[in-house]
């Protein structure tokens, strides 16, 4: 349910409640309860096009599509680290470690700033969003299937397909 709430806000809102975090959520024997703190962003329109034309090509397993959303965000440098950190081939398995995170974020700035690209400013509130939804699943424990979790938020949004894979949110 996280991952879907973390690609649902991702690729169906210009904003997002940032705080995904573990404790933030409780059972109510009849759903989940989400409590965030009030830490939100609204997406530059540009940035986030691009962000949704890179997780819907990854998961579609369009190469060269995911290859021109990393051109994009000025990512390419570090399309490995970004392969692999978005559960590479184990898509239906992904096992999320906080520390694991932050050492592939790392690796990514560092990639990009060796190549001299310059990342957009949105960077940092998408980093905290993972950040939190990683801190979340790594509580949880286990391997979760994010794939299937983007896939059914791209369903319930079919009817906005657009948005999904276009450039505007």
């Amino acid at each position: 349910a996280v991952l879907r709430l973390y690609f649902l806000q991702l690729m169906g809102s210009s904003e997002a409640l940032l705080d995904l975090r573990y404790p933030r959520f409780r059972d109510t024997g009849r759903g989940l309860l989400w409590e965030p703190r009030p830490l939100y962003v609204c997406w530059d329109a540009a940035f986030l096009g691009s962000v949704r034309r890179l997780y819907s090509a990854f998961y579609e397993g369009r190469d060269e599509a995911f290859r021109a959303a990393l051109h994009e965000l000025e990512l390419a440098p570090a399309e490995a680290t970004l392969r692999e950190s978005f559960g590479g081939s184990q898509q239906h398995a992904v096992r999320f470690s906080v520390a694991e995170f932050r050492q592939a974020f790392h690796d990514v700035f560092l990639q990009c700033q060796r190549s001299g690209s310059v990342l957009h400013g949105n960077f940092l509130s998408l980093g905290v969003y993972l950040a939190c939804l990683y801190q979340h699943l790594e509580t949880l424990g286990g391997a979760h299937d994010a794939r299937a979790a983007f896939l059914a938020v791209r369903a319930a949004l079919g009817h906005r397909s657009e948005s999904l894979s276009g450039s505007s949110p």
